[in-house]
């Protein structure tokens, strides 16, 4: 019996970058080594997560140095697991250390962020469902099980009821790129504390020569924009069951193959090698 479909913002945005990938990745259960950019983001995160956690009862930040040290735990473990090499690992990691250092002490044109957030919880993992409408018949009642079960993890809800992200890249975010993964992480908080968060904000961190720091806030999560996320997910959950899988790549859309893991086996990428 095949698993019931559950999404998250990182399935959900996957599928809709290529639905191809998603297959080869949810539905044939192929694994493939990560890009170092996927394991440089990650091991972030583990180190600013060491921080945070801490400081929801501390209110203080741990040392850079400290945080430095598990980032290079984390980066070194997460090597380990594999990874498809297509750039040179030391200067990742020399940049990781970078985005870091200017994330808890500022550099000499931005000021240091780690400071300006208190956390009241890290990394919290919920489940709702995304309904875009309901069946005939359901009362929509507690038992509703209408849509399709979406599940987010929070990276941090400060106290100003800001739900916060943090993302690596290796150039300044374009705008409104994060959208739906806002629109996802919103509804998450509302479900964990009963109330609307307060703003959304995407925290990104640039692995430039200096790194850089960029926050988008996105403000409250409307009704309007709440329907534009159950419908994309809609759009998503009926494209899977009908069993519709377009590879993105044939049409020449590079992005959809850039850092593509599943290159090797893709016979559309195949095609236009």
């Amino acid at each position: 019996m095949a698993d019931p479909l559950v999404l998250s913002p990182t399935s959900h945005k996957q599928f809709r970058r290529c639905p191809q990938q998603w297959y080869f990745r949810n539905i044939e259960r192929f694994t493939m080594p990560p890009p170092v950019k996927v394991l440089l983001g990650s091991a972030v995160h583990t180190a600013v997560e060491h921080d945070l956690l801490q400081k929801v009862e501390s209110r203080e930040d741990r040392p850079t140095a400290e945080v430095l040290d598990r980032y290079d735990g984390a980066f070194d473990d997460e090597i380990k697991g594999g990874v498809d090499e297509d750039e040179p690992i030391g200067k990742a990691k020399d940049d990781g250390v970078r985005m870091l250092k200017m994330f808890m002490e500022g550099s000499d044109k931005q000021p240091a962020v780690a400071p300006t957030l208190q956390p009241v919880w890290v990394e919290r993992a919920t489940q709702f469902r995304v309904i875009k409408e309901h069946v005939e018949g359901c009362d929509r009642g507690a038992g509703c099980d209408c849509g399709v079960p979406f599940n987010v993890t929070l990276d941090m809800a400060t106290e100003d009821d800001a739900v916060h992200d943090l993302k690596t890249t290796a150039r300044a975010p374009s705008g409104g790129a994060h959208l739906m993964q806002v629109a996802a992480g919103a509804i998450g908080f509302e479900v964990e504390t009963g109330r609307p968060a307060q703003d959304t904000v995407i925290d990104t961190l640039i692995r430039t020569k200096e790194a850089k720091y960029h926050r988008e806030s996105y403000g409250r999560v409307d009704e309007h924009m709440k329907r534009v996320f159950a419908t994309q997910v809609d759009h998503t959950v009926k494209m899977i069951n009908a069993g519709l899988f377009p590879t993105l790549g044939t049409e020449g859309i590079v992005p959809a193959c850039g850092s593509c893991g599943y290159k090797p086996i893709c016979p559309a990428w195949r095609r236009r090698k």
